[in-house]
């Protein structure tokens, strides 16, 4: 049994920290679907260019107009230039609505790959991670909307790129003008941008302290709003109890989040102001450019279409830059979780036959994590092929620690367990699980047909009706799916439709079967 190790601390916000997980980032979305990647960032590119194209068609539609007027130029000309201009305005909005399309159908392709990530991940980590705290925390924040951060931040960087192409584009408009206006563009739109990247900080934040509250809210939803304490609910009447336990967590949680809020409207408006004077200002100069008739009347409408769209390409292409920076914090999470230790389960030594010398435990002792006290202490015994052995001790003696240690399902803080003289840490688990049978006291009652709950004690059988069959007849299942109006089909449970209930000992002859 080898185990994949990787750093699990929390990483400080600093820019290597969060920017070296780009480049996986893109790995694992161009190895989703790379003809819709490529097709995304052709799409992208096309929409930069055709910013500086409307400003280009504006200027000569307003200049063609002007000469109409004068009566130089005949009337279709500029019933030409107002039809290219229109056209680019229909082309960029069909190219936006694409765009869409084709990113909603990309999202769903990425959800799948995170989700199966995410449940590979927690499937092949060591049973003890599932005793921390933090690992929940960190499955919570992998699996949360995770899918939206990875689409958006591939979003963002198109528009980047939209953006770039944009901005190098009307550069050669802005210039004609004069040199410094993209520059007092720049200096007005930047300071908000790095204002509200320390805002999304912020936020990530509080997000990141909530996690743990925002957990025990959803526990405790689970048992408001659930079935299986719905009887227990109503019995001893705490209901309300609960209920106002939640409302207290939702409403601590509510304040830091508005207070958020308003530390971030205060910044907003005075960074909106600073941007709308700088373009009032640039504005301002175009209209005395044309006031002294340095230029013509289309060139200054080209010239405000410019400012307007450099400011806004500039604003967007900061402002992406700031969400994927923002979001790499969310991606950082997702790869800490999928970098977590890891078992292979089909790595090691595999025993060729039955047993037949025994398993031994060699002083073993085993602590869970977080915990000071000892569940097992200096542990040893044989055991011998063909005997039957009972456990016998008070609650909380070690009994099932002992047996999940057994199995294969913890390994020991210290001591050894050796089968015919192999290290179980040593052996490939899926071999060594695959002749072991159990029925834990909290077993888990499959919302699924009662042919799958018996099926899923050995995979490769559950389409096999007389193994199945066979199964329930040995441990009395059978009556119990005689019973059902389907039988071995029925579906059990209340949570979905057509579902069947079954008592404890019902469900416990499923678990035995």
């Amino acid at each position: 049994m080898t185990t994949n190790t990787a750093p699990n601390s929390y990483l400080r916000d600093s820019p290597r920290s969060q920017l070296r997980y780009l480049p996986r980032l893109l790995g694992l979305i161009w190895r989703a679907e790379p003809a819709t990647v490529a097709l995304l960032v052709l799409i992208s590119a096309g929409a930069g260019l055709l910013v500086v194209a409307e400003v280009h068609a504006l200027r000569r539609l307003v200049e063609t107009a002007q000469e109409v007027i004068q009566g130089g130029a005949p009337l279709i000309d500029a019933v030409v230039w107002a039809g290219v201009f229109a056209g680019l305005g229909f082309v960029q909005a069909g190219a936006f609505m694409g765009k869409n399309l084709i990113g909603d159908h990309f999202q769903e392709v990425v959800r799948g790959v995170i989700e199966e990530r995410c449940y590979r991940q927690a499937q092949s980590m060591p049973l003890s991670s599932f005793e921390r705290a933090e690992h929940h925390d960190r499955l919570t924040r992998a699996l949360r909307g995770m899918d939206r951060r990875f689409f958006s931040t591939f979003s963002f960087m198109q528009w980047m790129i939209a953006n770039i192409v944009a901005l190098l584009s009307l550069l050669v408009y802005l210039a004609q003008f004069h040199w410094a206006i993209p520059l007092v563009l720049i200096a007005g739109t930047t300071p908000g941008v790095l204002i509200r990247e320390r805002q999304h900080h912020a936020r990530y934040r509080v997000g990141r302290k909530q996690t743990p509250r925002q957990r025990r809210l959803e526990v405790l939803s689970d048992i408001i709003t659930g079935r299986s304490a719905a009887a227990e609910l109503r019995l001893f009447g705490f209901g309300p109890w609960l209920i106002d336990r939640a409302e207290k967590l939702w409403l601590g949680m509510r304040d830091e989040r508005m207070q958020l809020e308003h530390r971030e409207f205060k910044l907003e408006f005075v960074t909106d102001g600073i941007n709308g004077l700088v373009t009032l200002a640039a504005i301002g100069f175009g209209v005395f450019l044309l006031i002294a008739g340095r230029v013509s009347l289309g060139a200054t409408a080209a010239f405000f279409a410019a400012i307007d769209g450099f400011r806004r390409n500039y604003w967007g292409l900061v402002w992406n830059a700031s969400i994927i920076y923002n979001d790499l914090r969310y991606i950082r999470d997702f790869f800490e979780f999928i970098d977590s230790p890891r078992l292979n389960f089909e790595q090691g030594t595999r025993l060729p036959g039955q047993i037949s010398h025994g398993i031994e435990l060699d002083n073993v002792s085993f602590t869970y994590p977080g915990s000071d006290r000892p569940a097992l202490a200096d542990v040893s015994v044989t055991l011998r092929p063909g005997e039957r052995i009972a456990l016998v001790g008070e609650n909380g003696a070690g009994k099932t620690t002992l047996a999940k240690i057994l199995m294969g399902l913890y390994e020991p803080t210290s001591g050894r367990i050796i089968v015919d003289g192999v290290q179980l840490n040593e052996m490939a688990m899926a071999d060594w699980y695959r002749r072991i049978g159990a029925v834990f006291q909290d077993f888990t009652r499959y919302q699924v047909s009662l042919r799958e709950n018996i099926g899923f004690g050995w995979l490769p059988q559950l389409d096999n009706t007389d193994a199945i069959a066979s199964a329930a007849a040995r441990s009395g299942a059978d009556e119990v799916a005689s019973s059902l109006p389907r039988a071995l089909e029925t579906p059990l449970g209340k949570e979905f439709q057509e579902g069947s209930e079954l008592s404890v000992g019902q469900w416990q002859r499923l678990a035995i079967a």
